[in-house]
C-alpha cells in the first residue's frame, strides 16, 4: 500500500492498512514530523517525495493499491503511476473542482488499473463505527496520536493557523 499525505487522512489510512494485514505499505510526505508518526502508526517506510530512495520504494512491480489524500492532480497522477497493472488508486483527498487529472485512452486500456473516489471512506456509520470502536478499544486504531490538543472556542483562529500550517494534525475544541 502507497499513501501519499500524511494528515490525519492520510495517518488514518496507514492504520487501515496495517489493521487490514498490508504487509508493505510506505508513506510520502514532505513533513518529517509527519513521517515518522506515520511509522510508529504502522509504516514499514517514509519518505519526503522526491527523496531518491521513495522511488526505489516506487519502482519495480508496483503497489496493488494506492491512496492519495492529498487531492491534487500531481500526487493523485503520481500514484497512479506507482500502482502496479490491475492494482487501485483510491483518491481520498478533496481536490480543487478545475485541477484536471489527465489519462490516455491507452493506458487506461493496458493499465487496466481501478480509479475511484471516496467520501468520508465511503462508510456506512451503523456498520462500521462499532468496529472501529472495537479496534480503538484493542488499542489497534491510536486515535491519540492523531490529535494534537485541545484549545478553548477563542483559541480556534490560531487553532486552525497550525492546521494549515502543518504544525497540527487535528485539534479538538473544547466548549
Amino acid at each position: 500500500v502507497l499513501v501519499v499525505g500524511c494528515g490525519a487522512v492520510g495517518l488514518s489510512a496507514v492504520q487501515g492498512a496495517r489493521i487490514g494485514g498490508a504487509t508493505t505499505i510506505v508513506a510520502l510526505d514532505p513533513q518529517a514530523s509527519r513521517r515518522e508518526l506515520a511509522l510508529e502508526l504502522g509504516a514499514t517506510e517514509a519518505y519526503a517525495p522526491g527523496d531518491p530512495k521513495a522511488g526505489s520504494a516506487v519502482a519495480g512491480v508496483g503497489f496493488d493499491l494506492g491512496i492519495d489524500a492529498v487531492g491534487h492532480s500531481t500526487t493523485i497522477r503520481s500514484t497512479w503511476d506507482a500502482v502496479r497493472r490491475g492494482g487501485r488508486v483510491v483518491v481520498v483527498g478533496a481536490g480543487k473542482a478545475d485541477d484536471l487529472v489527465t489519462f490516455s485512452a491507452s493506458e487506461l486500456f493496458h493499465d487496466e488499473k481501478e480509479l475511484r473516489g471516496t467520501f468520508y471512506g465511503s462508510s456506512n456509520m451503523v456498520r462500521d463505527l462499532p468496529q472501529l470502536i472495537a479496534f480503538w478499544r484493542a488499542g489497534l486504531l491510536r486515535l491519540d496520536r492523531m490529535t494534537s490538543g485541545t484549545v478553548p472556542l477563542e483559541e480556534i483562529n490560531a487553532a486552525v493557523e497550525r492546521q494549515r500550517a502543518g504544525e497540527a494534525l487535528r485539534i479538538m475544541v473544547a466548549l
